[in-house]
């Protein structure tokens, strides 16, 4: 893998299941329980568990008013990659739900950074990614 780019993701599923409870059933269904039932599942599903210095760099968009994965998922793996060294941007967008859309028109166009983001990561090996 050479790069990711995380569209409002779940980062960390144990704390996910604590600070939302619309996403219990949801997180229940995909790990086959709770947190408590199944630590180690939600342990190995969560992103930013697996993050380490070998971590290909990130693009991470995250909407302020999204209540589905709420916006302190998206800060915990920007802190985790900081931490790592891992090259990454985070892009927190002020007043934007969950499930936004990169198609013009839609009010967000997020493409130039994509596309940019890609090239650094793709054509670069990372270098630049700020």
């Amino acid at each position: 893998m050479q790069a990711v780019i995380d569209f409002y993701g779940p980062t960390d599923l144990t704390t996910l299941y604590q600070e939302s409870p619309k996403d219990r059933s949801f997180l229940q269904t995909f790990l086959g329980g709770s947190p408590l039932q199944y630590p180690g599942r939600y342990q190995d599903a969560s992103p930013v568990n697996h993050v380490s210095t070998s971590t290909p760099p990130f693009l991470i968009f995250q909407g302020m008013a999204d209540t589905a994965v709420v916006p302190s998922q998206s800060v915990e793996l920007d802190h985790a990659l900081t931490q790592a060294g891992v090259p990454h941007h985070a892009e927190y967008l002020g007043g934007v739900p969950h499930g936004f859309r990169l198609q013009p028109g839609s009010g967000i166009n997020l493409r130039p950074e994509v596309l940019a983001f890609l090239d650094a990561a793709l054509n670069h090996h990372g270098q630049g990614i700020a």
